[in-house]
């Protein structure tokens, strides 16, 4: 067997190089033949979600709204009878919680205010004020070994690694959610 020539089947690692390196385009061609297969299905199946949105978008639209109206209702009645909340102050019915809470509100600091806290509250000073010191290591990496070195760094994990790579989009990941949505309503998958 010549150098070209490549084995029908077997092992990738007995392939002579060249052998292999057309065996491994080949099954990078067979991959993205198989992407586009998925692809096209997928699509499909957006068209006929897409179709069912859009042949029921007045209706999806009119239930938006009157949803919406239905919530601003409650509130504008809730807010004018604010005297039927003071104990309890909300409650619920169907899901739909209503009535008044406390809101967290916001705190407001003085251009002084961390002087102030250092100087009144003492002891409480380390709790209330904030100073953190960390290592850009996003940054390191930019240094040289001999850097690296005397700040006492090291770089790990930088071994080569196989990999695959989808140029545009992960359609796998996609397909994977679109499978796991189909799952999770309930309908069959064959």
């Amino acid at each position: 067997m010549s150098a070209a020539e490549e084995p029908a089947e077997g092992r990738i690692e007995d392939f002579p190089p060249i052998a292999a390196e057309s065996r491994i385009q080949r099954l990078a061609r067979d991959y993205r033949a198989r992407l586009t297969s998925l692809e096209e299905v997928m699509a499909a199946i957006e068209a006929v979600r897409l179709d069912a949105v859009i042949k029921r978008l007045d209706e999806l639209h009119g239930r938006a709204e009157a949803a919406a109206a239905a919530r601003e209702a409650l509130l504008d009645a809730v807010k004018r009878r604010a005297d039927l909340f003071r104990k309890p102050r909300s409650r619920s019915i169907l899901g739909v919680k209503f009535g008044w809470r406390k809101l967290p509100g916001r705190v407001r600091t003085a251009a002084n205010t961390l002087a102030l806290i250092r100087e009144k509250l003492g002891e409480k000073a380390a709790l209330l004020i904030r100073t953190r010191e960390e290592v850009a290591t996003d940054r390191l990496r930019d240094l040289t070994g001999r850097e690296l070195a005397a700040v006492g760094a090291t770089v790990t994990d930088s071994t080569d690694a196989a990999f695959v790579a989808v140029d545009a989009g992960d359609t796998a990941a996609a397909a994977k959610a679109l499978l796991e949505a189909a799952r999770s309503s309930n309908r069959a998958i064959s």
